[in-house]
């Protein structure tokens, strides 16, 4: 057997390297053999890995692809071969290629019939673990904010002055007292943002999604597990319906697809969990997809295109959301 390794976009691949094997098999090969790989190992620069590693970010994925994928309601890719090295960090996944089926794009946004889809499933996932105990046996899927909670918030206070300047005019006069505010007031959302808890991807984004080319079904692949926790369902469909559905689009159908989802946990078994919560805990959480956008574009580590597409359309629709939910009545304080 023989292969070519073929790079793929780093934009998609910001917490590891990605590589596509394309193989070729000797005579009498298994014929259902995958005639191609994706591989993803961590970052090259050692002390970026280290860091990484010390958050869990490596070991999440592995583990997750080991004891979790077979057992969720959403579609992940087959992993063929996993296996990390807990004292270095050094880690590797072989997982299934999902071509032709094609890469969701957060700044361009999806169709109404896609949006519906991804929110009824994000429903079933979540109801499946939603407070179950088999959760807590699981040690490496950390309660949501319990290994970055300080971290995060200095990094945020570091930015928050940067991300003003960027944004200038085209941050909306609402927003801008409450920038320095969510930074204040991080502890207490991400306390009230841990419960009632399930587990949560925590990176569910139209870029970590891969759609089937059937236009009947709209089915989807979820990639991407290395942030994965225990919170609350609405952290995933806040940062969804936040930052990849259109601001028209969003304002259009919210309220239906949020009635949707929570008619579909109460389906599938979660009780005490009233529709006031649940808008409640929506609106809070988008201050989470935000508060995400103030970082990245504060830091400096986005590409030009990349702060372009945060400045022009992901963070205004994040600014929307907050301020037609009225979000900022939830703060503390």
């Amino acid at each position: 057997m023989s292969f070519e390794a073929q790079a793929l976009d780093g934009a998609k691949g910001a917490l590891g390297q990605i590589v596509r094997f394309c193989l070729t098999y000797d005579v009498g090969a298994d014929p259902g053999a995958p005639r191609s790989l994706i591989a993803k190992f961590p970052v090259a620069d050692p002390d970026v890995r280290a860091r990484y590693h010390a958050w869990g970010i490596y070991e999440r994925e592995v583990r997750f692809y080991q004891a979790l994928a077979p057992r969720i309601a959403l579609r992940t890719p087959r992993c063929f071969y996993s296996d990390i090295q807990m004292d270095t960090g050094a880690c590797i996944l072989l997982l299934e290629d999902l071509a032709p089926a094609q890469n969701g794009d957060r700044a361009a946004g999806c169709l109404s019939v896609q949006t519906e889809r991804i929110v009824r499933d994000a429903a079933r996932f979540h109801a499946a673990w939603w407070e179950n105990p088999q959760l807590l046996e699981f040690e490496w899927v950390p309660p949501y904010g319990a290994v970055l909670l300080q971290g995060l918030q200095a990094m945020y206070r570091q930015c928050w002055g940067t991300f003003v300047e960027i944004m200038g005019d085209a941050l909306p006069e609402a927003m801008l007292a409450l920038v320095e505010e969510v930074g204040e007031r991080l502890p207490e959302i991400y306390r009230r943002l841990g419960s009632p808890w399930t587990l949560v991807h925590n990176d569910f984004m139209l870029d970590n999604f891969f759609f089937d080319l059937d236009p009947d079904t709209y089915s989807f692949a979820v990639i991407d597990w290395q942030l994965i926790t225990r919170a609350c369902g609405m952290m995933d469909v806040a940062s969804f319906l936040g930052g990849n559905v259109s601001i028209a689009d969003r304002r259009a159908h919210e309220m239906g697809l949020l009635r949707t989802y929570h008619a579909l946990l109460v389906e599938h078994g979660v009780g005490d969990y009233m529709f006031e919560q649940c808008l409640d805990d929506y609106r809070l959480a988008m201050f989470d997809g935000f508060m995400r956008m103030v970082m990245a574009m504060g830091s400096g580590d986005l590409r030009e295109e990349q702060m372009r597409t945060h400045r022009d359309v992901i963070c205004p629709r994040f600014c929307a959301a907050v301020i037609d939910l009225d979000a900022g009545a939830l703060l503390p304080g």
